[in-house]
């Protein structure tokens, strides 16, 4: 999960998340990253290419789906704000070609220039998805 700290689209209930897909899913490691903090880019990147799902707030961020393996899943988090969120397809576009699964998740609360709250429920079910075709596809 991309752990954001710049000024806005931050992900308010981010420990709530990590808490319930950890409790979920017991035999996945669940972690958060934050790019631009205490790792280097180098250990960032080799963390990256680990990642199954990257979770991430709508921006710059989700850029960083060039580290994973092909065949990552991605779920991209919107926000509501004033206007409502029309996704745009740069991020969908670039999963894609990248070979990654994509997924879009509409926050419960928040916008272009303040933070989001998740929603969980939605997500954590895109990841048990994910992870019911990953055991039928072996």
């Amino acid at each position: 999960i991309l752990d954001r700290k710049a000024s806005s689209r931050k992900l308010n209930n981010i420990k709530k998340l990590t808490n319930e897909l950890m409790n979920q899913f017991p035999n996945l490691v669940v972690e958060t990253i934050e790019f631009g903090g205490p790792l280097s880019i180098y250990d960032a990147g080799i963390r990256m290419q680990q990642v199954k799902v990257f979770i991430a707030p709508h921006g710059g961020g989700l850029n960083n789906m060039f580290l994973l393996q092909p065949g990552a899943v991605v779920v991209e988090i919107g926000y509501v704000g004033k206007k409502q969120f029309l996704w745009p397809t740069d991020y969908w576009c670039l999963s894609r070609n990248l070979g990654h699964k994509y997924y879009a998740s509409l926050g419960l609360s928040g916008g272009q220039n303040s933070n989001f709250v998740v929603n969980i429920e939605e997500v954590v079910e895109i990841v048990r998805n994910e992870m019911k075709q990953q055991i039928h596809a072996l």
